[in-house]
């Protein structure tokens, strides 16, 4: 039969024995105090391994959630470069073509200094544009072939316009190869501030004397060319004008 000792005395016991026989001791209370100390390891026990459970789930986290960033990081960047790179691009495109187009643009202006022969061209221009349309197609400047410019002081014509300007008149024809007795419908002055004055003379002979149809100075002429987008066509033009004295 197991013996057991009494943890007070010392003294032999049996088993079963729930007092100590020799001093009284209680042996329920040890067994109370090794329950309690068990159930107390056991609790240390269950305490460290949630703490390690959840250290580990918490590495787990941390190493899920960088890997998670790294990965938008990474895509983000792609993404702000692609970004920045087509934004650049476009950029330049628009530049370019806003270059292109200023360059364009410069191209079909009239200068506000131009030389007689695209002076002439500027003049008719306006004129023919802002005629009715029997004159518009007696000229017919969007075939044209070349005008001649005639300079005359020839003073029975200068004495039938009211504003003969400096004493010269530009008698302007839709062809060349023009000879003296040829007359034209179209005649211009210029005055010393430089406004110009546009006759219509039709028939010639039939009158005495011929107002100006439009009075205008030769800025304003350039302006309305440059604003209607005519620059290109006047210039062409002056490239075919023949000035003959």
């Amino acid at each position: 039969m197991n013996k057991k000792y009494c943890p007070n005395c010392g003294k032999q016991q049996p088993q079963n024995a729930k007092f100590c026989s020799n001093c009284g001791y209680d042996f329920r209370e040890l067994m109370q105090r090794r329950s309690v100390k068990k159930r107390s390891r056991n609790r240390q026990n269950k305490i460290a391994l949630l703490i390690l459970l959840l250290g580990v789930l918490s590495l787990v986290i941390v190493l899920i959630t960088s890997q998670r960033g790294n990965h938008y990081k990474s895509h983000e960047l792609a993404t702000t470069s692609s970004a920045v790179n087509s934004s650049m691009s476009s950029t330049t495109e628009d530049d370019s073509e806003q270059s292109t187009t200023e360059a364009g643009n410069q191209t079909n202006i009239l200068p506000a200094n131009i030389g007689p022969r695209v002076s002439a061209a500027a003049i008719t221009y306006y004129a023919v544009k802002n005629s009715d349309a029997t004159w518009g197609d007696f000229f017919g400047l969007d075939t044209n072939k070349g005008i001649t410019v005639r300079l005359s002081t020839d003073e029975e014509l200068l004495s039938k316009l009211t504003d003969r300007g400096q004493g010269m008149a530009y008698e302007v024809f839709n062809y060349h190869g023009v000879t003296s007795n040829d007359n034209t419908s179209f005649i211009y002055t210029i005055d010393k501030n430089d406004n110009i004055n546009i006759y219509y003379l039709s028939p010639r002979s039939n009158a005495d004397t011929y107002e100006p149809t439009v009075t205008i100075s030769r800025s304003e002429i350039i302006s309305y060319l440059n604003n209607h987008h005519y620059a290109n066509n006047v210039k062409a033009l002056g490239e075919k004008v023949v000035i003959e004295k």
